[in-house]
């Protein structure tokens, strides 16, 4: 059934909508005053359930779609009206900038728009940088979308973590923080890689460490379904899912033309050593819902980790740039894999972690994300780590790039590496410092028609 968004859904979506959201518990609604009406993230997460977190092709211009619209602006505006408040935001701190919010939120805003002295407003937890300014402005020439719409950009996930460090964990885990990886040591492995869902670029590059027999070398995690039982076919379907499925000529060619045979023969040949990541520390699925745990924070099993390897290969939310298809009516949308996001540079708790763990790390991200991170007052590691990886355009190439420096440093000495830690200890130290000092950083654009 392509036609996933029923008009059941818009009424779960008015649901959620009409349900009360205190203002003062919103990171948004305090930057922006008591006069916005709030609309909570729970409203969009019912689009997201109902069409596998991105609107389909056939939904966006079906007559459903433009009805679940009309209803939910008609419903925003008499909520705004009841409350007098002139004023909308959608109160989201996402991992970026996701297009199935900017889509529907974007066209109930258009509607809304004939109801005069209204405003509209989008908050994200992308990094408040020009850079995200720009993709922005490219997003509304090709996707047509925020047209009007103040969008705020905001460093939640920087402030998660701070809070995270200063306000959550125990006295005695403070002081274990102070005091990690503060005095050079000989360590165990070479490098820490975290995984959760197997994404391609994540699979990849997986696959490519395996390929070039640095397994052993470091702490890996990939979650090929090791929450489903051993031996089970639903274990079997992930592996499949990641890697087999992914073998297409149409895949290949689109991301990994010039590697991509190569390395998925060599995860079939080593399915073994593939399925062997499992998670590292306490999974997820094993913890309450209220535990703050590795997935978040750097927990007790998260702080072993960060002792134990020299450095930390971050694999952030946004990797691959956009893939964009048109419709038949001209319509563009995108279709890139594994990803809810469109374009921008994100930091999440999967880079703040090993900030707070005091080791240096290679990011794996969207081209200059390193040089985002320089301009918010975090130094990074050149020429220890070669960071000349953060230049490169081609997503493919930034991934082989990634792999290259990551042999090399593997081949480093126990020796080099006691060097290398006494020569970044500064550095690593300004990080933490600078991340528990950090501040409220909102960067507001607002996208108009050119006249």
């Amino acid at each position: 059934m392509t036609d996933r968004l029923s008009l059941t859904s818009a009424k779960n979506i008015i649901k959620h909508i009409s349900t009360p959201h205190p203002i003062n518990e919103s990171t948004v609604a305090n930057y922006i005053g008591s006069d916005w009406y709030v609309i909570s993230t729970e409203a969009i997460n019912v689009i997201s359930l109902e069409s596998d977190g991105i609107v389909p092709k056939a939904t966006v211009e079906s007559p459903v779609y433009k009805q679940a619209v009309l209803l939910t602006a008609k419903k925003l505006f008499k909520e705004a009206k009841k409350e007098n408040k002139t004023k909308f935001v959608f109160s989201m701190h996402s991992e970026g900038f996701t297009y199935v919010d900017l889509k529907f939120y974007s066209d109930c805003f258009e509607y809304m728009k004939g109801f005069d002295g209204y405003e509209f407003a989008h908050a994200y937890g992308a990094h408040p940088h020009l850079l995200n300014k720009q993709y922005l402005r490219k997003h509304y020439a090709n996707l047509k979308l925020c047209e009007g719409i103040k969008i705020l950009l905001i460093n939640h996930f920087e402030l998660m973590m701070q809070g995270y460090l200063l306000g959550i964990i125990s006295d005695e885990a403070k002081k274990e923080f102070e005091q990690l990886n503060s005095i050079p040591t000989v360590k165990p492995y070479k490098f820490l890689l975290y995984n959760n869902y197997p994404k391609l670029n994540r699979t990849y590059l997986v696959g490519q460490l395996v390929h070039r027999n640095l397994e052993s070398q470091g702490l890996i995690s990939l979650n090929l379904g090791h929450a489903l039982g051993e031996g089970t076919r639903s274990r079997e379907r992930q592996w499949e899912g990641a890697v087999i499925n992914k073998m297409t000529d149409t895949i290949l060619n689109e991301y990994f033309p010039r590697t991509g045979k190569e390395i998925f023969n060599s995860m079939i040949e080593n399915k073994e050593k593939m399925i062997s990541f499992k998670p590292l520390g306490t999974p997820r699925w094993e913890l309450a819902d209220d535990e703050y745990d590795s997935y978040c924070g750097l927990d007790a099993d998260g702080r072993d980790h960060v002792r134990s390897a020299y450095f930390g290969v971050t694999v952030e939310t946004k990797y691959f740039h956009d893939r964009n298809t048109t419709l038949p009516s001209g319509t563009m949308m995108p279709n890139t894999l594994d990803t809810l996001y469109v374009d921008c540079i994100t930091f999440t708790e999967k880079t703040y972690k090993f900030i707070s763990g005091k080791i240096p790390f290679i990011l794996v991200g969207m081209p200059k994300s390193l040089h985002v991170l320089r301009d918010s007052g975090y130094k990074t590691f050149q020429p220890y780590i070669n960071e000349d990886y953060d230049n490169i355009e081609d997503d493919e190439l930034r991934l082989v790039a990634i792999a290259d420096e990551i042999e090399r440093l593997c081949g480093l000495s126990d020796d080099e590496w006691l060097e290398i830690q006494r020569e970044l200890i500064p550095r690593i130290e300004h990080n933490y410092q600078l991340l528990l000092k950090s501040e409220l950083s909102v960067l507001q654009l607002t996208v108009n028609r050119p006249n």
